[in-house]
């Protein structure tokens, strides 16, 4: 049927996992090849760039990646004697979406706008050039203080995929980070969907930012530079050797590290973690656990192509490790807030460090007061018990 998608992807399971047999690639395309005969509706191999994006890779990199998988299985396929456009028809594209509308919009836009060239430059025509795209809502934003929070991030990522053109949208449940969802958290993210398609009428709009200046303009920019990084890619010998040679692994590194500083100094904000932070708060029901006996691992294969996995990040991570060691603390951690003079005057700075202590993990005691003179202030201080 339409729609139905088998997602064979041995590229996809190389960044995951660091390791596939030199025969993959062709057994996936020899796959593609017969499903393309008997279920000519479907797709049958994904091309999937979340691992980039889950391991802090930035949006140009994503895109690249897609690009230069696509590329590879464009090949794999033209040696079962597939013409280009039965070729590009096995495949569907993966990838992940944050809450950043306008830079995710680009993205998905930029995606269509590059796969396009790529088909045109192997000859398909117009109508064979599309890109299919299946839309997940990032596993990389989600925090594990302040979960609710999650649930503004899914639809804002959500939201962003329907106006970028997505054809698919899966929404993850907003206590992911934490563990296995219960059936109220799976309803919470089946319920945004259904709230956005069939209230808000997202779908009813084809390229609704279409024409919008910025929109327009950051699509072209994003365009350009993974354009440039796919073609740097192909010069490195393609995707499998770029993830081989660890060069892919580099670049993405090097995105990663620019973020997190960005994080870890708080010019970039995660609401609930590194800006307005709630303590005390109690973590949402999960499902727990079920412990299952794992197979041992096949024998390892000469012929293997193997590289360093893309591990996956969460920006919110570091300054979990701190909350969590924070709340090992009995009593908890607190700074007393020595507010002198009017309200109305200490309260800004108050805020602003109540906010930088509790990122930490620390408490405030006394933030919301101001004390008329250094003797009453005093006193509050002993009564406090703060050290």
């Amino acid at each position: 049927a339409a729609g139905t998608a088998l997602n064979v992807d041995p590229v996809g399971a190389l960044m995951r996992t660091g390791a596939i047999a030199n025969t993959d690639l062709a057994h996936a395309a020899a796959f593609a090849e017969r499903a393309r005969k008997e279920l000519p509706l479907a797709t049958s191999l994904r091309v999937d760039a979340r691992a980039v994006h889950e391991a802090g890779g930035s949006e140009a990199q994503e895109i690249a990646t897609a690009l230069a998988s696509g590329i590879a299985y464009l090949r794999a396929l033209s040696q079962t004697g597939l013409s280009i456009t039965d070729a590009g028809a096995c495949l569907n594209f993966a990838l992940a979406v944050s809450p950043d509308i306008l830079v995710e919009t680009a993205k998905l836009r930029a995606l269509r706008l590059c796969w396009a060239r790529v088909m045109e430059a192997a000859g398909a025509a117009p109508e064979a050039r599309f890109a299919p795209i299946h839309a997940f809502t990032s596993r990389r934003m989600l925090t594990r203080y302040d979960p609710h929070t999650n649930i503004l991030r899914v639809t804002t990522a959500a939201f962003a995929a329907a106006i970028g053109g997505a054809d698919a949208v899966t929404t993850r449940p907003f206590t992911d980070a934490l563990g296995l969802p219960t059936p109220f958290a799976r309803r919470v993210a089946r319920n945004t969907q259904n709230v956005l398609l069939e209230e808000c009428r997202l779908g009813h709009v084809a390229d609704p930012a279409g024409g919008a200046w910025f929109v327009e303009k950051l699509t072209r920019e994003m365009a350009e530079k993974a354009w440039a990084i796919m073609q740097e890619i192909e010069a490195k010998g393609g995707i499998v050797a770029t993830l081989q040679s660890g060069h892919l692994r580099d670049m993405v590194a090097t995105a990663r590290a620019v973020r997190e500083r960005a994080i870890a100094t708080r010019r970039e904000t995660i609401t609930g973690v590194t800006d307005y932070p709630l303590l005390g708060v109690s973590a949402p029901e999960i499902v727990p656990p079920t412990f299952r006996t794992s197979k041992p691992a096949p024998p390892e294969s000469s012929g293997d192509i193997k590289s360093e996995p893309l591990g996956a990040v969460r920006w919110a991570a570091p300054f979990e490790v701190l909350r969590a060691r924070a709340e090992h603390h009995t009593p908890r951690p607190a700074v007393f807030f020595a507010n002198l003079g009017p309200l109305a005057s200490a309260g800004p700075s108050a805020q602003f460090a109540r906010n930088l202590f509790a990122a930490g993990g620390v408490g405030a005691i006394g933030e919301e007061a101001a004390y008329a003179s250094r003797d009453v202030m005093i006193e509050a201080f002993r009564a406090s018990g703060a050290r």
